[in-house]
């Protein structure tokens, strides 16, 4: 290999990731990522390990509102209030909309979320937008704290 060449290699490979992540990769209509194919109706599930890659990802490109958009969307689909925790998964219909209301909370895949934040906070730094650096700040404070207290 030359000089240069992994780092072109990498370069290719962020890019094909991106791209799935942005247009290539299977979505609702909404535009929420799913993890995995739709079956024949267009349901599927999203997942909150799809963030852990999402994130961090399209903080590296600096693909913030992306970023940001499926960040909202999953919370929406997997977040559960009464727990203050993430579910690992659900099901959803073609046009995204939760196909039930019972999401059990994980505290593995609030972990998975937790990360995710830290994670894209830290690629993106003083680049992401600052009114959506200081929600994701607040929101992953608020998962440690919940986490904390929770044992």
């Amino acid at each position: 290999m030359t000089a240069g060449q992994p780092e072109v290699a990498a370069t290719a490979e962020l890019d094909t990731l991106r791209w799935w992540l942005l247009r290539w990769g299977p979505r609702a209509d909404s535009g929420v990522i799913l993890a995995g194919e739709p079956d024949a109706d267009g349901n599927g599930r999203v997942d909150a390990a799809t963030l852990a890659v999402a994130l961090p990802v399209l903080a590296m490109t600096r693909d913030f509102a992306p970023a940001d958009m499926q960040y909202r969307m999953h919370r929406e689909l997997l977040w559960d209030e009464s727990s203050q925790a993430w579910a690992a998964s659900a099901p959803v219909d073609a046009r995204g909309v939760a196909a039930s209301a019972h999401r059990p909370a994980s505290a593995a895949a609030t972990r998975v979320v937790i990360d995710a934040l830290r994670t894209a906070l830290a690629i993106g730094g003083d680049a992401v937008p600052e009114e959506m650096r200081g929600r994701w700040a607040r929101q992953l404070d608020e998962l440690v704290e919940a986490r904390v207290s929770a044992g």
